[in-house]
């Protein structure tokens, strides 16, 4: 027997002609690290994948509350430019409402009232 292998069972050549079978040439000593090892992998496979479905899910959500922020950008950009025509509006209509007054003023005043009795206080 062999011990500095750490194996129980003596180191056993294989026979490549019979190709490669599931049990460990060197006994019960590696196959629990080799059983354990390859569940680790399994389990960092399973837990690789888990984190790129999740990483997919929160890209999905992301891309969503995207299309959703430029959805409401559009509709506000568009409120935006509605209020500013009216506020123009409102502006040019009292700018002209002003104007109307002032040359009705100056005609009343510079004309004397259009033939209208004034009003004397005592």
């Amino acid at each position: 027997m062999d011990v500095s292998s750490g194996c129980r069972t003596p180191i056993r050549h294989v026979n490549f002609s019979n190709g490669w079978t599931r049990t460990c040439p060197r006994g019960c000593a590696t196959t629990p690290l080799v059983h354990e090892r390859f569940t680790r992998y399994k389990a960092e496979a399973i837990a690789a994948r888990n984190e790129r479905n999740e990483a997919h899910a929160r890209e999905a959500k992301a891309r969503e509350l995207l299309r959703i922020a430029k959805r409401k950008a559009k509709k506000t950009k568009l409120a935006l430019r509605t209020a500013e025509d009216k506020v123009y509006k409102y502006r040019l209509a009292l700018f002209f409402s002003w104007t109307m007054v002032g040359i009705y003023f100056v005609f009343f005043t510079a004309f004397g009232g259009h033939g209208h009795t004034r009003l004397c206080l005592p």
